[in-house]
């Protein structure tokens, strides 16, 4: 764990680390049939997330060119008729970060968190985003309650929580 720890504090090691995840997910992907364009979709996705979970993790402040580049990627092959899903998905993902954000204590809840959710909300939709935080929250939780932590690096769990989801969703389509 320690070597991990420290592979994912040096800038190649992020890199390498999140070409591998992603390279993964995309080869699991192609097992399940996707198109040419979801596996491109889907790599960028994780390579994206793995990077952004690294920085959440080792230093708990995240670059706003992942949230940014995941709410891009979003546009990406995108038809006319997908464009509502994607708005209602960005502003579902928003407000359900913001609102406990303004509640909370502040800290609770980063601007990288909002950001992302945001971005993954506008990515996947409103209902598959909804099946990710219902996959991610547990790990959080458990996270949040072994370590005792005040604020805890939310985007990992997200990351895992959305990749599950899109796995799930391209299982049952």
């Amino acid at each position: 764990m320690n070597r991990l720890k420290i592979l994912i504090g040096t800038e190649k090691g992020k890199y390498i680390l999140a070409c591998l995840v992603s390279t993964l997910f995309t080869c699991i992907s192609v097992l399940l049939r996707a198109s040419i364009e979801e596996c491109i979709r889907a790599f960028l996705l994780t390579f994206l997330l793995s990077l952004s979970s690294f920085c959440d993790i080792s230093s708990r402040t995240v670059d706003n060119i992942y949230p940014c580049s995941v709410f891009f990627l979003s546009f990406a092959f995108l038809r006319t008729i997908q464009l509502p899903n994607l708005l209602i998905g960005a502003a579902f993902g928003l407000c359900i970060t913001l609102i406990p954000a303004l509640i909370m204590k502040s800290g609770m809840v980063g601007g990288a968190d909002i950001k992302m959710c945001t971005a993954l909300g506008a990515f996947m939709g409103p209902f598959p985003f909804s099946m990710a935080l219902i996959f991610s929250m547990p790990f959080a939780i458990i996270y949040g309650i072994k370590n005792k932590d005040k604020s805890i690096p939310l985007i990992p769990f997200l990351s895992i929580g959305a990749l599950i989801s899109l796995t799930i969703q391209r299982i049952i389509l």
